[in-house]
């Protein structure tokens, strides 16, 4: 998973740890096609939380942690479910933390970003080769007052 993610090796405990969470709520064999989840909770597995892993994750900032006019969330990349405590793993590019409140993006994965990073680019350059210099017209009335000013300047140096 990790590496066809394109995650970097140090977020290899994840994948695993995300594996085995994914196992342990798929039918076996064993117990007659039954998920091991519903056989030792006696419940129904609820499968509608699972998210794609390394999908991109909007994970909310909390208010007191940022201003008014800061971004209210930080682009993070999903790397598991809680296990026995609440919210999603995401890693942001420098350290993986717990969330509770994230939007999900699962058509983007993390291998994708460098992609779409790289048409990004060619987008930019293209439009700085297409920019054209634009002449702006001169306001006539600004002219005409400097003209004025001008002509009582050398009337005035004349005098």
């Amino acid at each position: 998973m990790r590496i066809h993610a394109g995650l970097p090796k140090i977020l290899w405990v994840d994948a695993v740890n995300t594996t085995a969470y994914l196992i342990n709520r798929e039918p076996s064999i064993p117990l007659g096609n039954k998920v091991p989840e519903e056989v030792w909770s006696g419940k129904k597995a609820d499968l509608s939380f699972l998210h794609t892993f390394s999908c991109v994750a909007y994970a909310m900032i909390d208010p007191e942690k940022r201003d008014k006019l800061n971004p209210k969330s930080k682009k993070c990349y999903f790397l598991g479910h809680g296990t026995d405590l609440f919210g999603c793993r995401v890693w942001d590019g420098k350290k993986v933390f717990r969330q509770c409140v994230i939007v999900f993006d699962e058509s983007v994965l993390y291998k994708d970003r460098m992609a779409n990073s790289s048409i990004d680019k060619e987008t930019v350059e293209a439009n700085d080769s297409d920019r054209q210099l634009v002449k702006i017209p001169v306001n006539t009335s600004f002219a005409k007052s400097e003209r004025r000013y001008e002509a009582r300047d050398r009337n005035a140096a004349g005098s």
